[in-house]
């Protein structure tokens, strides 16, 4: 007998959204606010801002406000949050296409160790071929609208840049990806 149960899920965006973690985490740090007044609110905060200490994501970017950090680090933010509270599914809509093509590169490994420790299902949206394919294990192609077809990506995990630039499974897929693209 299906049982069903109740997903948790979290959303990045293009713009992220610092106010949730760093604000939280500034009113209960630096202004001792109560955390048993939101104790929900409270534990993601927390849980982000131990992340960003432990440089898992970034580095110092801890003590800092809002408006003191660079558009990469915000969007570090903005996946930290999203993942803060470990949701089943993980909608992201193009959270990297506002960085630096280093940084970009960085956040996706990045994300990928993280799938790797945590399995959860995640819907990536992205306009950059290649970024589909390094990420993820299916990738759907749209155009109009309409799907124009499903590849599986049977490239093996761990991925790093360094390693998956050279391999032909990864040029092939892209490759293939990239036609169907164009050609809509």
């Amino acid at each position: 007998m299906y049982q069903s149960r109740r997903l948790s899920a979290a959303v990045t965006f293009l713009a992220p959204l610092l106010f949730l973690l760093l604000l939280w985490a500034l009113l209960i740090r630096v202004f001792n606010v109560n955390p048993r007044i939101f104790p929900d609110v409270t534990a993601v905060a927390v849980a982000g801002l131990d992340a960003v200490r432990d440089g898992s994501l970034f580095r110092h970017v801890g003590d800092r406000y809002p408006h003191q950090l660079s558009g990469g680090m915000q969007q570090r933010v903005g996946v930290v949050r999203a993942l803060a509270n470990e949701p089943d599914v993980l909608l992201m809509d193009e959270p990297f296409a506002s960085v630096d093509a280093q940084t970009r590169m960085t956040l996706q490994e990045e994300l990928t160790r993280i799938w790797q420790a945590r399995r959860p299902t995640v819907l990536f949206i992205t306009h950059d071929v290649n970024e589909a394919v390094f990420l993820a294990n299916r990738v759907v192609v749209l155009s109009k609208g309409k799907v124009l077809a499903e590849i599986d990506v049977a490239v093996p995990r761990p991925r790093t840049w360094d390693a998956i630039n050279e391999d032909t499974a990864f040029k092939a897929l892209t490759s293939r990806a990239l036609q169907l693209v164009r050609s809509a």
